[in-house]
């Protein structure tokens, strides 16, 4: 488990504390992920620059967000991070289901949609989804590749309509 608590130190050079809380998510899900072992390489790291991402990753893993799955959710992250938004809960568990965005202090989700959501079976499977989220009082949602990479001022307007 060391080797694993060593990479991911190393791996704060590179990595966001959302794509680092997704290394550690996948890694937990294999049985390879020492929350101990890690504290230990943090603590043999101290004075080293990007400690403090991992201190966040873990943070937010233990929080119950799985991180950032793609490159489409770090760029909305970083959309939101420019205009000062409030950090949402990432692909975390609301009402059972998976949702890409969360604020629960608002009860809005943010789904991020790339291609592969144009797919029938992805799209039933988000209908459902929404469905449950809707009828616990959340707003949904949904953002695709498009609108987030060529009109973020669009996301921006819509996200700020529901703060």
């Amino acid at each position: 488990m060391t080797h694993v608590a060593r990479m991911l130190v190393d791996l704060t050079a590179t990595k966001t504390p959302h794509q680092l809380a997704n290394v550690i998510y996948e890694a937990a899900y294999r049985k390879r992920f020492d929350r101990r072992a890690t504290r230990a390489a943090i603590a043999r790291a101290r004075g080293r620059h990007g400690v403090a991402v991992l201190e966040r990753a873990l943070e937010l893993n233990a929080a119950g967000s799985a991180g950032t799955k793609s490159d489409l959710e770090d760029a909305f992250l970083a959309l939101l991070g420019s205009v000062g938004f409030a950090e949402p809960l990432v692909n975390t568990h609301v009402e059972g289901e998976e949702a890409d965005c969360c604020w629960p202090d608002r009860r809005l989700i943010a789904e991020v949609d790339g291609p592969g959501h144009l797919r029938p079976r992805a799209k039933r499977n988000d209908a459902r989804k929404e469905a449950i989220w809707r009828a616990a009082g959340y707003e949904v949602l949904r953002f695709t590749d498009n609108v987030i990479e060529r009109q973020p001022d669009h996301v921006v307007h819509v996200l700020s309509a529901s703060f």
